[in-house]
């Protein structure tokens, strides 16, 4: 069966963590955890086995540092195809030895660098090595994608847009998030849920970190969008999530939209038996087959209507505060298309154009003008001239400015992250403009297209490639 479909027929149980068990095996502090594949497959088999043994419905692999990054690091980097798919090659094993209907599910975590402009990964280089790890487990058996313990927005969204780019098989994505909701670089949980689910993830939701009893404000935080969520705590701490814990709280999380249960750092087959036994219990119940969009979400009252905020938009990380290690730390922003079409006519937006902007410098000084002043909306108006006018000014012209607008779109679309936490909108007649806009922000943005243009359609669909909200203005 479909696993978004499982999702609404039933609630799942998900495995415990890897790290802390196989540590119990022998594995050695700073060991590569992932190199067991190759090298100790008989005590990764076991480790996998002892959770279909608990109850759980899926397995994840032992891949969660498969990425060149991480091998390169380790000076493994030729064997990352054979450590990805052996990691998911023994559960497949231990799945099919068991005689149970388990899914597998391949751990991908972060790539371990900062996201540009904050650090030195871009966009671009972080999609080639997640579809490479990605390539390796989808070709191995993989039944699922489960992208894991991500502290940044934009390095998740490069993995879900690798993801898209180079298989079809469901995604899981969850964020490590403190207590106050927010993960280490400013994501709001609320807010990446509504981005995950734009992007048509099949389950997000939370792992590490958070205890139980800690991490269910948050997931209550993000049921409200109503995608189906997933929740991996920490069990390592006898005061918040001993195995009598993850039994009790299974009941709330179920409650508030759970269809995927598990745990992470510190938990084990006992509290993955916990969780099976109070699943089957809510099931007993009768409240075990209720489709997620029909729960009340654990908060007293029914979840209503699809939350209505179109946009993600940034908190900035002020570069003076980055540098001294200090992070402002906020929720973000989102707003309605239909707001933001109304803020524009309205006169509040304030508008980018590419008149005085020569290189990044400029690019930066216009993003903090626009973050300073009353303007709810930053409006990027990027366009050339018509097709009369193009031609009489000569092609050349035209291109040459058409590479500058291409050039500045990226520029802003990064450093947005950085300098402005009001929506973005753009604006422009340039499909290559769009597309670097769209791209390289992280969040999602409005598409501001004449009908009128002749480019109109090709833009649609690259805001559609991207889940940008079309908005009239």
């Amino acid at each position: 069966m479909v696993f978004s479909d499982l999702l609404e027929e039933k609630i799942l149980v998900y495995d415990g963590s890897k790290g802390a068990v196989m540590m119990r095996m022998g594995l050695a502090g700073g060991e590569c955890a992932d190199l067991w594949n190759i090298r100790r497959p008989e005590k990764v088999f076991g480790l996998y086995t002892s959770y279909v043994e608990a109850g759980a419905d899926v397995i994840q692999t032992n891949t969660m540092q498969g990425s060149r990054y991480h091998l390169e690091a380790r000076g493994i980097y030729e064997k990352l195809r054979d450590i990805n798919s052996e990691g998911v090659r023994l559960a497949v094993k231990a799945v099919r030895d068991s005689g149970r209907n388990c899914l597998v599910a391949a751990s991908i975590g972060p790539l371990g660098g900062l996201m540009s402009p904050v650090g030195d990964l871009t966009f671009d280089d972080a999609v080639y090595a997640f579809s490479e790890q990605i390539e390796s487990v989808s070709e191995a058996g993989a039944d699922i994608l489960h992208f894991e313990t991500f502290t940044d927005l934009a390095e998740l969204r490069a993995a879900v847009f690798a993801a898209r780019s180079v298989t079809s098989l469901p995604v899981i994505a969850t964020m490590s998030y403190m207590k106050n909701g927010v993960a280490m670089m400013g994501d709001d949980a609320y807010l990446s849920a509504l981005f995950l689910k734009a992007f048509g993830v099949s389950c997000a939701g939370a792992n590490c970190l958070l205890y139980p009893d800690e991490m269910l404000p948050v997931l209550q935080r993000m049921a409200v969008v109503g995608v189906p969520l997933c929740s991996k705590p920490n069990g390592e701490n006898a005061e918040h999530s001993d195995v009598e814990t993850f039994y009790r709280l299974a009941f709330d999380y179920a409650a508030c939209g759970v269809r995927l249960m598990g745990g992470c750092c510190g938990s084990g087959p006992e509290h993955v038996a916990a969780i099976r036994k109070a699943v089957d219990e809510y099931s007993i119940g009768g409240k075990g087959n209720t489709s997620p969009s029909l729960l009340h979400f654990g908060c007293g009252e029914p979840a209503g209507e699809e939350a209505p905020p179109q946009y993600i938009t940034y908190h900035p990380v002020w570069i003076e505060r980055w540098r001294a290690r200090e992070m402002l730390i906020s929720p973000k922003q989102a707003i309605k298309a239909t707001d933001a079409a109304q803020a524009i006519a309205g006169g509040l937006a304030y508008t980018i154009s590419p008149d005085a902007l020569e290189d990044e410098e400029d690019v930066i000084a216009a993003l903090i003008i626009a973050e300073k002043g009353d303007a709810k909306v930053c409006v990027v108006s990027f366009e050339i001239a018509n097709e009369n006018e193009r031609y009489s000014e000569g092609a050349t012209v035209m291109e040459r400015e058409k590479e500058r607008l291409v050039a500045l779109s990226k520029q802003i679309a990064v450093n947005a992250k950085l300098y402005l936490s009001k929506p973005i909108v753009i604006k422009t007649n340039v499909p290559e403009v769009l597309e670097n806009s769209l791209r390289y922000y992280c969040g999602i943005a409005g598409t501001d297209v004449g009908m009128q243009k002749r480019s109109a359609h090709i833009l649609m669909q690259i805001a559609e490639k991207y889940k940008s909200v079309i908005i009239a203005t």
